[in-house]
């Protein structure tokens, strides 16, 4: 799998972009935004949770595939009819700002190594093994095995995700309190969606009997049966954290990154994305913030 390491340690985006001292750039911790400051229909700052208001000439939300169509939706940018619910202003009606995102919905089957100090892969591996295990011509499921547990001490995990999900999330405003965002992940609405992660549990419990390790959960009871298996994939299902498309290119942006109907407002992180990426989005994220650059210095 690929990482972004260099000698054996991981680099952030931040490291490897703002580590230098930069004339030109300020960074402000302990500062978080509640909303943009829209004037005459441009984006002219932002708004902190205390109060205080940051000119710009330019603002580009990269809070993430939450962050940026939560702060949209603050900022008066949505649905209209959510908006006024909301008590929020409607500054700029935009239907599909948070409307369906999509994610790599993802349960991890735990294991306990049969024999550790054999284990084929070497020391200090994060992930080792990354299979296609696709139940159609997709080829979408992907079983992912992880030879150091999350936590020490814990159990090793074989995560199953989809990786191309029919199923659509939503974000909403429930209040104008910009510390509540409400979010629905939509996870496994349809069939098609379950029956494939059930086909990667059951492949996950097939690899472990074959030979690397004891299977911990679910048993052969649960997976005997769709209904017990749905039940357990319903109790153990988690986000990969690839969140993309809840402020989209087209709906929501233009191909400059533009919000549609307010001058000097940029989203630039995987809210872009028409749907999630079938990997995850680390690279893809900091290729939209490459391009961002390259939009705004041209």
């Amino acid at each position: 799998m690929p990482s972004n390491s260099l000698d054996g340690v991981r680099v952030s985006a931040a490291q490897a972009y703002l580590g230098r001292e930069r004339p030109n750039l300020v960074v402000r911790t302990g500062a978080p935004v509640a909303r943009v400051l829209v004037d005459g229909g441009r984006a002219a700052g932002v708004v902190l949770l205390d109060g205080t208001v940051v000119e710009a000439g330019e603002v580009v939300l990269a809070a993430g595939a939450v962050g940026s169509p939560h702060l949209l939706l603050l900022s008066g940018i949505g649905p209209p009819d959510d908006l006024r619910a909301a008590g929020v202003p409607v500054v700029r009606e935009l239907p599909d700002v948070g409307r369906g995102w999509s994610d790599h919905p993802a349960v991890h089957v735990p294991f306990t190594a049969a024999d550790p100090p054999a284990h084929p892969h070497a020391p200090g591996s994060q992930a080792a093994v990354d299979l296609d295990a696709g139940a159609d011509p997709a080829g979408d499921v992907e079983v992912l095995l992880f030879v150091r547990p999350f936590v020490p001490g814990g159990e090793l995990h074989l995560m199953c995700a989809l990786q191309h999900p029919d199923s659509r999330g939503t974000l909403t405003l429930t209040s104008p309190d910009p510390r509540a965002p409400g979010s629905a992940y939509g996870y496994l609405r349809t069939e098609h969606d379950r029956r494939r992660l059930r086909h990667a549990v059951r492949t996950a419990a097939e690899l472990l009997r074959a030979g690397l390790g004891t299977r911990a959960a679910p048993g052969g009871d649960v997976l005997g049966t769709d209904r017990d298996l749905d039940a357990w994939i319903d109790a153990h299902l988690t986000t990969s954290v690839h969140l993309s498309g809840s402020a989209a290119l087209g709906p929501v942006v233009d191909a400059a990154l533009r919000v549609h109907g307010v001058d000097g407002l940029r989203v630039a992180d995987t809210s872009v994305l028409p749907v999630v990426p079938r990997r995850g989005t680390a690279a893809t994220a900091v290729a939209i913030g490459e391009k961002a650059a390259d939009l705004l210095t041209a």
